[in-house]
């Protein structure tokens, strides 16, 4: 079961890990959902109308078992975006240019970087 709503509050987006059967996305486009749901990066998402990038919904769901795994979450919100926007979606190899970084002789002249924890996904800012 799940409900999708237009957000149109222009807060940040977020969501949360899937968790007791529950799962919320809350000011998220169509094209990061679709990214999450087929574990592909941004960038590589193409097609479809101008919105897909730029509205914003809110998702709440509901999973019909507690202890659902990564890919049965995945596979179920695969599922409700075909579904609720008859979103057809197909994959393809394509060629294009890749450029690659590399250090200048006598190595990288950056300094060390502090690690930060990292929660995996947005934080909501408190407000």
């Amino acid at each position: 079961m799940a409900s999708i709503k237009r957000n149109l509050s222009g807060d940040p987006w977020f969501w949360g890990p899937h968790r007791g059967g529950q799962w919320t996305a809350t000011n998220a486009n169509l094209k990061r959902l679709v990214s999450l749901a087929w574990r592909t990066p941004l960038f590589t998402i193409s097609g479809g109308p101008s919105w897909i990038g730029s509205d914003k919904l809110d998702i709440r769901a509901k999973e019909p078992d507690a202890n659902t795994t990564d890919d049965e979450f995945l596979l179920m919100l695969q599922n409700l975006l075909t579904a609720r926007f008859a979103l057809k979606v197909h994959t393809e190899t394509r060629t294009q240019p890749v450029y690659f970084l590399l250090p200048v002789k006598g190595g990288l002249k950056l300094p060390e970087a502090t690690p930060e924890p990292c929660a995996g996904f947005a934080l909501k800012p408190n407000v």
